[in-house]
């Protein structure tokens, strides 16, 4: 009995201080000037709702045209990129549908879909994909799970596959 509510207690334990990291990774913070000017300048119009920063850059959530964004920038003001999640696999670009269709991944669930602005090409958009018919739950002994990221030009041509959880 003893060791039962020693494994519970340690289970929590874990569960709570997990829950704390992703929860402080994600927390709003206050941006540099630099950065919220180079913000401001790039979306005037934009609704901002906080910053965030993920692996050392700073993160503007914000809503645009009536759409949630997210605009990412490095701590001198630069700005690295921007996405807009896409609800529905049919507003994707003809060429990028065609594509996933006709690629070994054409039976995969899509699980979500995001436009990408660069500064340097062309906008790009990455589907993150598996081969579980979007079940969450892995049971033992059902097989493998694949997970990928595919990254497509606007044109259809896959840039580039991260595999696993990688990203």
């Amino acid at each position: 009995m003893k060791t039962s509510n020693l494994k519970s207690f340690i289970l929590i334990a874990a569960i709570g201080v997990l829950s704390y990291n992703a929860i402080a990774q994600n927390k709003a913070i206050q941006a540099p000037q630099i950065v919220r000017t180079a913000f401001g300048n790039q979306y005037p119009q934009a609704n901002l709702k906080k910053w965030s920063m993920e692996k050392g850059e700073y993160v503007a959530r914000f809503k645009y045209n009536k759409r949630d964004w997210q605009a990412y920038y490095s701590a001198d003001g630069n700005w690295l990129s921007s996405e807009r999640n896409i609800k529905h696999l049919s507003t994707l670009p003809y060429d990028v549908r065609s594509a996933l269709k006709n690629s070994q991944y054409a039976s995969y669930y899509v699980d979500n879909m995001a436009r990408i602005q660069m500064p340097s090409q062309s906008n790009m958009y990455r589907l993150r994909v598996d081969n579980n018919s979007g079940n969450k739950t892995a049971y033992e002994n059902a097989g493998s799970v694949d997970n990928e990221t595919l990254y497509f030009s606007e044109h259809g041509r896959l840039v580039k596959t991260v595999s696993g959880n990688n990203e």
